[in-house]
């Protein structure tokens, strides 16, 4: 991907005047759209959005926004008059639609609203409980008794006040539905004073404020506090003080101070960052570098944002923008990497990879927020991971064109320290590295203890005056801690009520069941249509049968009374009117005080509140019930608190297993390899377990704001291991010393990082100091860990191993290296248990050890079949192993002891003293007269008497220890020795593959392969052909052992053996998933160069020119260590890949980088040219060759495999792989164009140059030819 940007880079540097014209025409275009996006302050945005109209019903609730206004004084007049002067104040909010109404006064007006539409829609009101009482009030001595009444209340003191209603209602009919407000106000005891609503103690006065807007909209609500701060400092005089309380005014102070204290810390937090950057670099350049590309990437983000959606939530910028410090650490990359690298080329080639893929497994980790329900954590995503993408695309496309010229000489003292500390190999000091490993194991056992904060005070700031005012408000309108309202919205209006009815059945059942404490509901007043209908058609009827005995009797009584005639006229009307039914629209409620504040209604929704007490430890089974109900909602401060935690727990959850697996994911597809993503993956589950696990032990809880936190720590831990993995792979793959430039920049990102939300701990809103807390905490232990952890790992499982030569481990080899300890533990467990029970049978012992020969074994043979290794027993010569003898044979391996266990069960060892005092299986070794060859031979010669008469065989390893590289070592004389104390023949066994499958000096593990045991001829007792003492015997046995097993190995050494193809290819993995595949398919294309392995003799000296990544010459080379190979390609990347491989230690092989039309070609006896001799042009070829013909040893030959030009339809195959390869992926480098040889041409060579020529058609689908070339002996030379 990095020849992408380096070709931009070249273009763009040869473009200037365009280069500019693009950059500035970009950042305009963005600007542009950046500039139209809408923003919104709304915090309810946050939550769990299940159902647009569940959220439309608790957006439109006007309870929720409602502002009391407290206005406190010694005097109720001077109340009265402040109030005047705040009222004043606050009109200006009408005009500027900030609010909706105020109420100040309780007059005669509000009464009257409430009458007007209780007698307006009376019919609809009643119920068969009203009817009946009705039937009893419009008998004879009833009416009478009733105008009686109203003659004394129009005479009494309070006449005045409620004689309009009883000249209308003289019968009471309405007079009980207007006893029912009163329980929408329950704990409230009031005093009316001129007019003004007051507590009884007339010491407080009571306005209410309904706002236009949410309480979450405090963008909107900003001004409207403001108003309200302006008139209370104006009115609170001669003594009286004013607070306003509610929901608006928390949320309005709340993100007051919240910008406050990201002002005042992010300043302090820019100036230390930007004065550290500017003492470690000394160069005035190096801030804006740092600081522009996140800027284009903030940019870039609202003008995707607007083409998206439009619209953004500022409060999710806000939170969102700690992904600048992500964003921030990419240009800070690309700044560290100058001071060893001058080139941008190099910047690009070097950083290209690590930058893609930190950025795409960090948006992988945002983009998991898009997908939440939540609309707020939706566009923190949205807005993080354009930020990402755009912060990307120009560190590596627009900046590399402003590194030109950046002075890295000056190297100040601050960076000097800086790279000291980050230099130190944290992974080598075992004191660091246990800590870390011991913090780890104790986290485990409390990671999953730490808590959520579901207190939302804790992280809520109010000023001091806002406290006491909520705690007088308590004192006025009761502690409602038990009080919780319940919203029933939605459009369909008919619905609405039918749920509404519903609600109040299901209340009414707890309350019964004292579940519930008290349920108020409009159900007296909200009725479904159909009932009103029903309800109206009844009061017709009612009335068109007593209408004319009622009037007349009312008339009779009123008389009577002396009221003159048709004094209540009024309630004829009311009996005679044309009923219709309540739509419960805007206009018929809107200036009904009580029923308004119960019923809200916007132009698509209208909610219908109820209102329950209730204990808290009743609260879930009640909430559950509501939960069938589609359209209902709980409007509970502590239930929405708790739901609140419990959004934020599920979406923490969501979002850390999502991100998770798209990091994880990303991660596999980007490495290509499953022990690189677990590598890079697993620093990151150890530094959130420690995390978590110090969370817990400190006591700090996660709450709503700071487990956001928890995507941004994931994020930069994700970028600082993916970094460290960049450096440690670098290294491996090409001994590029990368990893220091890579720490110096994780310093300055996390330093960046740190400083930017730790200085939050000085902020007075609670949240933002949680905040601050958790990143330093987070971040120090990610850096750490980064640090630490994955060197260690990587170092444990790959280089310690490819720097002695070894084969890196794998995930299948280390599952099948925990298979074999695992199965020889349990082996060893069972051995124990099998043989207690052995030797209490009544056989004889010499049975009984036979029995457990038997079970090792098969134990081994079994093991050995398990693990797939290919095991190859010959026996030529007939051996039936039923003779005893002294066996003899090379060690390579622990496993040739398992594979002469498994040859035949008796057979006796000769061990090591270690062996025979092993805790684990010494017993056993012991049991079965496996003897320790340090008590001497002359010791033990009953002993081993006693088993070869039992018919037992002697196995002894006449090398004494195993050979590190599979070649026969000096035998000891012992075996000999015993052979001729014990009189036994000796049985030569000759082991090929166990050195190969288990080697000596390197870490335990089976590798696949073949491994093959062949029993020789027996050497009888008495046979004086390879001397006569022992000293003589041992050097005669190993010269004719050290021929056997030449041969023996030359048979056996070729590529149908697994263990050289994979080793092979094991040198290719970790190092990129391209040239992996690239190098399993070319591999097996070319046989695992079989062919050329047969062509070339084994003690061949070998010139590979045009090695490439030097595949072929490692595969000559590892077939047999006799051959030296030197492998030439003019790819410096190439060459040096080559010789930091692990199949270039401690073999004869070497790699040198050069220009084969000019490079010296040293003797060699094969000369080999594959698939690299059409690279260069004509005339170069016949000068290379001719040159390679001149450096052949007599014998020697040149080979050469190409394609054939001359084969013109097959030959289209190559020229199409050939282009992909040059062209398209630059797999293989060239600078002309290329020229393939054709087989006349060859031939016409091999004649100039008096060579012998053999011509082999390597493909019948393409026209790949290989030409061998052999320089004919010349006797006259």
């Amino acid at each position: 991907m990095s020849r992408i940007f380096i070709f931009l880079y070249d273009w763009f540097e040869k473009h200037r005047v365009v280069f500019y014209v693009i950059l500035f025409s970009l950042v305009a275009i963005l600007a542009i759209m950046a500039s139209r996006v809408s923003f919104g302050e709304n915090i309810t945005n946050f939550f769990n959005n299940s159902t647009e109209e569940k959220n439309a019903t608790f957006e439109n609730l006007a309870v929720k926004d409602k502002i009391i206004v407290l206005i406190s004084g010694t005097d109720p007049d001077s109340i009265i008059s402040s109030a005047e002067i705040f009222e004043n104040e606050i009109e200006t909010l009408k005009n500027e639609n900030l609010v909706t109404s105020v109420t100040a006064h309780a007059d005669e007006h509000t009464i009257g609203s409430v009458i007007s539409f209780v007698y307006k829609y009376l019919p609809i009101f009643l119920t068969d409980e009203d009817y009946k009482a009705l039937e009893e009030k419009t008998s004879a001595e009833s009416i009478a008794n009733q105008i009686g009444n109203v003659y004394n209340l129009l005479t009494s003191a309070s006449g005045m006040i409620i004689g309009d209603v009883v000249m209308q209602d003289p019968l009471n009919i309405g007079t009980p539905l207007l006893q029912k407000f009163e329980k929408y106000n329950p704990n409230l005891e009031y005093e009316i004073y001129n007019g003004r609503l007051f507590t009884s103690d007339l010491s407080t006065m009571l306005v209410f404020i309904q706002p236009s807007n949410g309480m979450g909209d405090t963008g909107a609500n900003d001004r409207l506090v403001s108003v309200l701060e302006q008139a209370e400092a104006k009115a609170e005089i001669n003594g009286v003080s004013i607070d306003c309380i509610g929901g608006p005014i928390i949320a309005v102070y709340n993100a007051r101070q919240i910008k406050q204290d990201i002002m005042v810390t992010l300043s302090i937090a820019m100036v230390v960052i930007l004065l550290v950057i500017y003492l470690s670099f000394k160069n005035k350049r190096s801030i804006p570098l740092i600081v522009v590309p996140p800027m284009f990437g903030a940019l870039f983000s609202l003008a995707m944002v607007w083409l998206v959606k439009g619209e953004i939530s500022a409060i999710a910028i806000g939170v969102g923008s700690v992904v600048l410090g992500i964003a921030l650490s990419y240009s800070i990359h690309i700044v560290s990497h100058l001071n060893s690298k001058s080139s941008p080329k190099e910047i690009i080639e070097e950083l290209t990879t690590p930058l893609t893929i930190g950025c795409f497994t960090t948006i992988g980790a945002f983009a998991a927020l898009i997908f939440t329900p939540s609309v707020l954590l939706q566009d923190m995503g949205l807005f993080s991971v354009f930020t990402l993408i755009g912060t990307t695309i120009f560190s590596l496309v627009f900046m590399p064109q402003f590194l030109r010229g950046f002075d890295t000489t000056k190297k100040s003292y601050l960076l000097d320290k800086i790279e000291q500390i980050v230099g130190y190999k944290y992974d080598g000091n075992k004191w660091v590295v246990l800590s870390i490993l011991a913090l780890f194991i104790v986290a485990l056992f409390f990671y999953e203890k730490v808590d959520f904060d579901e207190n939302m005070s804790h992280i809520n700031y109010m000023p001091t005056h806002i406290i006491e005012a909520e705690e007088r408000s308590k004192e006025i309108f009761g502690d409602d801690s038990k009080t919780v309202y319940i919203a029933t919205g939605g459009k369909d209006l008919k619905a609405l009520t039918t749920e509404y009815k519903e609600l109040e059945t299901i209340l009414k059942g707890f309350e019964a069941d004292s579940i519930i404490n008290e349920v108020t509901t409009l159900s007296d007043f909200v009725v479904p249509i159909e009932e009103q209908n029903k309800r109206i058609e009844k009061w017709n009827k009612f009335w068109a049968e007593n209408k004319a005995n009622v009037l007349s009797e009312i008339e009779k009584s009123a008389q009577k009374n002396g009221f003159k005639a048709g004094a209540f006229s009024r309630f004829t009307d009311i009996i005679e009117r044309e009923y219709s039914v309540c739509t419960y629209s805007k206009s018929e409620v809107e200036n009904v005080p009580l029923i308004s504040e119960w019923i809200t209604l916007s132009d698509d929704n209208t909610s219908l509140l109820s209102c329950i007490s209730i204990e808290k430890d009743k609260k879930e089974e009640v909430y559950n019930s509501l939960e069938k109900l589609a359209h209902t909602t709980v409007i509970d401060r502590g239930y929405f608190s708790s739901k609140m935690v419990e959004t934020t727990t599920d979406e923490f959850n969501y979002i850390l297993l999502v991100s998770s697996l798209l990091v994880f994911i990303t991660l596999f597809i980007s490495y290509g390899r499953l022990e690189l993503t677990l590598l890079t993956f697993l620093p990151m589950a150890i530094s959130w377990v420690i995390i978590l696990g110090l969370m817990a032990i400190l006591d700090i809880k996660f709450n709503i704001v700071n487990v956001i936190l928890a995507t941004f720590i994931f994020g930069i831990g994700d970028d600082f291991s993916i970094f460290t993995m960049d450096g440690l792979l670098q290294e491996y793959k090409n001994g590029k010393k990368v990893f220091g430039a890579h720490k110096i920049a994780i310093f300055f990102s996390a330093f960046t990082a740190i400083v930017g939300m730790g200085v939050l701990i000085f902020a007075q809103h609670p949240a933002l100091k949680s905040i601050a807390l958790i990143s330093v905490l987070g971040l120090g232990i990610v850096v750490l860990v980064s640090y630490t952890v994955q060197p260690m790992l990587f170092r444990l499982l790959i280089t310690n191993h490819s720097n002695k030569g070894g084969v890196p481990f794998t995930f299948v080899s280390i599952l099948t290296t925990l298979y074999c300890f695992l199965y020889f533990l349990c082996a060893c467990i069972f051995l124990h248990l099998y043989t207690v029970p052995i030797l209490l049978l009544p056989i004889k012992r010499a049975k009984k050890k036979l029995a457990v020969h038997k079970m090792i074994y098969w134990i081994i043979r079994f093991y050995l079949y398990t693990v797939n290794v290919k095991i190859v027993r010959e026996n030529p010569f007939g051996e039936t192993f039923k003779k005893p003898a002294v066996i003899i044979a090379n060690h390579q391996s622990f496993v040739d002891i398992l594979l002469m266990l498994s040859t035949t069960p008796k057979l006796v060892m000769m061990t090591k003293h270690y062996v025979w005092q092993s805790p684990i299986f010494g017993w056993i070794v012991r049991y079965a007269d496996f003897f320790s060859a340090g008590n001497g031979y002359e010791n033990l010669e009953e002993q081993l008497k006693e088993r070869v008469a039992e018919g037992y065989s002697i196995m002894v390893f006449p090398e004494g220890t195993r050979s590190a590289d599979c070649s026969i070592q000096r035998f000891h004389k012992g075996a000999f020795y015993l052979a001729d104390l014990l009189k036994l023949d000796i049985l030569p066994m000759l082991i090929y593959g166990t050195g190969q499958v288990l080697s000596k000096g390197q870490a335990f593990r089976i590798k696949k392969g073949t491994m093959a045991v062949r029993a020789m001829k027996r050497i009888e007792y008495g046979d004086k052909s390879f001397g006569t003492t022992y000293q003589e015997q041992a050097k005669m046995y190993r010269k004719w052992y050290k021929e056997q097993y030449r041969l023996y190995y030359q048979e056996w050494s070729n590529t149908k053996d697994t263990y050289f193809k994979r080793v092979l290819i094991n040198n290719y993995i970790y190092k990129g998933p391209m040239l992996e595949w690239y190098m399993r398919i070319k591999c097996r294309l070319d046989g695992y160069y079989d062919l050329w392995d047969r062509l070339i003799p084994r003690n061949a000296s070998i010139v590979d020119i045009g090695c490439g990544y030097g595949q072929m010459s490692f595969m000559l080379a590892l077939l047999s260590a006799e051959r030296n190979v030197l492998g030439i390609d003019y790819d410096n990347d190439k060459i040096d890949f080559c010789n930091n491989s692990f199949l270039c230690k401690n073999r004869n092989i070497k790699f040198l980088c050069a220009d084969s039309r000019t490079v010296d070609i040293p003797k060699a006896d094969a000369i080999l040219f594959n698939d690299s001799l059409h690279y260069v042009d004509m005339e170069s070829q016949r000068s290379i060759l001719l040159r390679s013909v001149a450096s052949l040893n007599e014998g020697g030959m040149i080979i050469v495999r190409d394609g054939d030009v001359s084969q013109t339809e097959k030959h289209k195959n190559i020229k199409r792989t050939e282009l992909w390869s040059t062209r398209i992926i630059k797999f293989n480098r060239t600078s002309t164009e290329l020229v393939f040889v054709s087989e006349k041409w060859m031939r016409d060579f091999a004649e100039e140059n008096n060579l012998k020529i053999k011509i082999h058609n390597c493909d019948k689908g393409s026209s790949e030819t290989l030409y061998i070339l052999t320089k004919q002996k010349d006797d006259k030379r």
